[in-house]
């Protein structure tokens, strides 16, 4: 009986050692880094402000005994588009060289993660920026998003930006929006294009009074509280310049001494009423005013005689006449006037060519066109469609009899449609 008892606690415990080395075999897992060395150190650059694009400013070392199969990342920086991180080698491109601004940024750092396989190491990249001293002449691009970016800027007393001016834009945390541009007092010119767009507690443009020269394009967008651009007298854009969604630009007036070379673009300004002024000495080569719902009077432009570009008055469902250009004799490119319900009367007297099409579409209220008796020579289409109230076309006898028309000329959905012959005969109204 002694020898079946100590037989069977022998059995049992050689059941639950047996069970224990299992488990223990089970738990048992192979490092997958083991065998792997990497090390990595950290990285501090030193350079000057405003590099170019591509530019190669350094390489994060990571040494391995097994070769290329490095992996380089980017895990956190306050600045993670400023610059691209080659993945095998770690070599540092400049992505965004307008972070590398001593203005805005002397430091940028980066949290880096290396790897081999399973084996993970980290390091940090920090960029000290200095600071070069400029006469009058900022060479790169700028971006400025609150208030204290734009007095930072403004301190240098730069009178030049030499590439792309831009103003507005998703404020920092913990920086300020802007409320105002007088720090920058002493800018002349922007080399590039000069956009505001976005700065929504903006209400002047004050502080660019003595601004003159916009390179390329000038915009100015979906500024919420933006009332005014009276401050940009005497400025010269040399392309486009646009003013576009600013909600609370109720009066728009032209400054006096506006100059632009592209198109003066004026349009889906919700709040516009008037626009007035642009009696100037300078010249605006094409205009464009369209999708502003409650503008209904213009009283600029007045003075304009030639266009070498496209005029087109668009879609603004309030405007009351088309008689703001008493002065204008040529158009170099095309004549619009589409969709203005409201205009009654179309009055351009001194108009005479127009080099490309000349449309007059969908103005419901339309019954005068008196005003272009002076036209004599169209270049392109001549199209008169879709005025319900316009029956009467006698102003253009004389354009038909004598004057010239390039391609098409077609008159239908108005109230009267006469053909050629009709005006030639006399029928020209009902």
């Amino acid at each position: 009986m002694t020898y079946r008892i100590q037989y069977i606690v022998w059995l049992c415990i050689a059941i639950i050692v047996g069970s224990c080395s299992e488990d223990d075999s089970g738990s048992i897992q192979e490092d997958p880094a083991a065998g792997i060395e990497l090390t990595v150190q950290d990285l501090t650059i030193t350079m000057d402000e405003n590099p170019e694009e591509g530019m190669s400013i350094g390489q994060l070392v990571a040494e391995s005994n097994i070769e290329n199969e490095f992996q380089f990342l980017i895990e956190f920086a306050d600045f993670p588009e400023a610059i691209t991180l080659v993945r095998e080698t770690g070599e540092i491109l400049v992505n965004d060289p307008s972070e590398f601004n001593y203005e805005l940024n002397e430091t940028l750092e980066f949290g880096i993660r290396v790897s081999v396989r399973a084996r993970i190491r980290r390091a940090t990249i920090t960029i000290n920026i200095t600071n070069i001293a400029f006469e009058g002449e900022f060479p790169g691009r700028v971006e400025l998003k609150s208030q204290e970016q734009v007095d930072f800027f403004g301190r240098n007393r730069y009178e030049s930006v030499a590439r792309r001016l831009i103003i507005g834009g998703e404020v920092p945390e913990g920086e300020t929006p802007i409320t105002n541009l007088l720090a920058l007092r002493d800018l002349r010119s922007v080399g590039d294009g000069f956009i505001i767009e976005n700065a929504d507690e903006l209400p002047t443009l004050e502080g660019l009074d003595d601004f003159e020269l916009a390179g390329k394009e000038m915009v100015i967008e979906d500024n919420d509280m933006l009332n005014s651009i009276a401050a940009l007298d005497n400025v010269t854009v040399s392309w486009s310049f646009e003013i576009v969604q600013n909600g609370q630009l109720v009066e728009l007036v032209i400054p006096e001494n506006l100059s632009v070379g592209n198109d003066l673009v004026i349009a889906q300004n919700n709040d516009l009423t008037s626009i007035l002024g642009g009696a100037n000495t300078g010249q605006i080569e094409g205009l464009s005013i369209r999708l502003n719902p409650f503008l209904t009077n213009i009283d600029a432009f007045g003075d304009r005689e030639t266009m070498s570009r496209d005029l087109i008055i668009l879609n603004n469902p309030n405007l009351v006449d088309l008689d703001f250009l008493t002065q204008l004799r040529e158009v170099q490119g095309s004549l619009t006037f589409n969709k203005n319900p409201s205009a009654s009367l179309i009055h351009l007297p001194n108009l005479e060519t127009v080099q490309g099409d000349f449309s007059i579409l969908t103005n419901s209220s339309l019954t005068s066109i008196t005003g272009l008796s002076g036209l004599n020579f169209v270049g392109g289409n001549f199209h008169v469609r879709q005025n319900s109230s316009l029956s009467d076309f006698c102003a253009f006898t004389p354009f038909i009899e004598n004057g010239t028309i390039g391609q098409e000329y077609l008159i239908i959905g108005n109230a009267y449609n006469p053909t050629q012959q009709d005006i030639l005969e006399g029928n020209c109204s009902l």
